[in-house]
């Protein structure tokens, strides 16, 4: 089985920081779905996490995932989505 990865850098606001490989729609505040450019030929671990020091209050979580994207949340204590910059990789 041949390995497939990506990884990127997800801005607050829903733009690309870093990376290649994905897209991403900022559908609302904190709320990221990311498409790949390619689709994995199943469905890959991703694992995401906040940058900076909101990472106290503030966690990302992989809501859902399948071999075309992954839909990406950055939620604080209470449960409300907040917009925070989170990093990725989604691996096979």
């Amino acid at each position: 089985m041949a390995l497939g990865i990506v990884s990127g850098v997800i801005g607050a606001n829903g733009t690309v920081i870093a990376g290649s490989g994905f897209t991403v729609n900022r559908a609302s505040a904190g709320i990221y779905d990311v498409t790949f450019d390619t689709r994995f030929g199943s469905t890959p671990a991703v694992v995401a996490t906040i940058r900076g020091d909101a990472w106290a209050d503030v966690n990302a979580v992989v809501r859902s995932s399948n071999d075309g994207g992954a839909q990406i949340v950055a939620v604080d204590l209470h449960g409300g989505c907040q917009d925070r910059d989170i990093s990725f990789i989604a691996a096979i």
